[in-house]
């Protein structure tokens, strides 16, 4: 009898709390576990311009560029973090929708908070 794999999504950023619920949840759900599947969801923040409210076009094309490649950096970054505490992380970067998490059905989502 093969078990359904099991989905767990740990959301990310560049804090230390992210990165403690992703050890946390790989030392407490993760480990020793057959069929269970890690998936890390970074949201990247908007860019700063659009908290100014005015049209992109305004800006000269390697200032646009340049925010849009920071946040690729960024994202990177914090994957690069997550991969250090989950050595067997296997990179599938993926752009979408809000509406992507759902549709990835995970049985179980951990997040990372200040208290």
């Amino acid at each position: 009898m093969t078990t359904k794999e099991r989905k767990i999504m740990v959301g990310v950023d560049a804090s230390q709390e992210s990165m403690f619920a992703l050890f946390w949840c790989i030392t407490n759900l993760i480990a020793d576990t057959p069929n269970v599947k890690l998936v890390l969801l970074y949201v990247k923040p908007p860019p700063l311009l659009h908290s100014f409210n005015v049209a992109w076009n305004m800006f000269p094309s390697y200032f646009v560029s340049a925010v849009e490649k920071h946040g690729k950096d960024l994202a990177n970054s914090v994957m690069e973090r997550a991969g250090n505490i989950y050595k067997n992380l296997h990179h599938q970067y993926q752009n979408g929708e809000s509406n992507w998490v759902r549709r990835c059905k995970v049985c179980d989502m951990q997040c990372g908070s200040e208290t």
